[in-house]
């Protein structure tokens, strides 16, 4: 009965080191320029063991304060993760998603300064936001395995 908290637990843990980590990592560099960010994370099945698989994975980056505000996506045809179900990519240099203009700049995405566009999924225009100079982004992956389920 005490191991399914436990684990949760874990998991929970293990979960907010990665996210620290990624905003600490996204703090440190977001005084400068950047054309892209490395990401990390591990694919584990349904029983929390990694696995070792190659993967598909959309990059979305949203508005931190509105998830439907997207500012950028991008594709990832081919991501392979090791026997530790640990896997790298870089954000930013993926293939632009169908639909979303060559004109986005990726470091502007989290720039705090001037407008920006809010985009659908599909990359259709839906509003002009100006963000506040602590506006938060979120960075989304989606995987898909070879067999299509995500």
């Amino acid at each position: 009965m005490f191991r399914a908290p436990i684990i949760y637990l874990m998991i929970r843990a293990h979960f907010i080191l990665l996210r620290c980590y990624l905003i600490t990592t996204l703090v440190m560099i977001a005084p400068q320029a950047f054309a892209s960010f490395e990401l990390e994370g591990v694919i584990k099945d349904a029983n929390s063991n990694p696995v070792k698989v190659n993967v598909s994975m959309r990059v979305v980056v949203t508005r931190g304060s509105d998830a439907s505000c997207v500012l950028y996506s991008e594709y990832h045809a081919s991501v392979d993760s090791n026997s530790a179900g640990l896997f790298t990519l870089m954000a930013g240099e993926g293939t632009r998603t169908t639909g979303f203009p060559s004109s986005i700049v990726f470091d502007n995405v989290f720039s705090n300064t001037g407008s920006q566009t809010c985009y659908d999924m599909s990359g259709v225009a839906q509003s002009v936001f100006t963000p506040t100079a602590t506006e938060k982004r979120n960075v989304n992956l989606t995987l898909k395995y070879a067999s299509g389920a995500t």
